[in-house]
């Protein structure tokens, strides 16, 4: 991942002035808003051990506390910066609630939230206006 990341040529990505494409890559590990007292600095980020050997089938692996990082970030980037647009990329119905709430927090400030993904097997949830599939 860090050598996609790596490659790719980030400003070329969008010619419009008001889209930024940050080129660092961070993972959820390491979390923007959290104080320094909770960074450890031998590991270099706030949640280590993210992923796990499963406890039922030790030759798996499991992803413990991504989902809820990500949600923690992506609310607290509504809070902080509500001008801008935010959007989640991805196929999890876990990211629906953090993209609800900012949408929320974001009361019409002028910054869009969009929820990135070719999933519509969920008809119970409203994602009109805030869901984004790509063609």
């Amino acid at each position: 991942m860090r050598e996609v990341f790596a490659a790719a040529d980030f400003p070329t990505l969008s010619n419009h002035s008001n889209v930024v494409i940050r080129s660092a890559l961070h993972f959820g590990d390491a979390l923007l808003s959290a104080t320094a007292a909770r960074f450890h600095q031998k590991l270099g980020c706030h949640i280590p051990n993210t992923l796990r050997k499963d406890l039922v089938d030790k030759d798996e692996s499991e992803e413990k506390m991504v989902d809820t990082a990500i949600a923690s970030e992506f609310v607290d980037l509504a809070h902080r910066e509500p001008e801008r647009w935010l959007m989640l990329v991805g196929e999890d119905d876990d990211l629906v609630p953090p993209a609800y709430v900012a949408e929320g927090i974001r009361g019409g400030q002028g910054g869009k939230v969009l929820l990135v993904r070719n999933r519509n097997d969920t008809p119970f949830l409203k994602l009109d206006q805030l869901r984004y599939a790509p063609s």
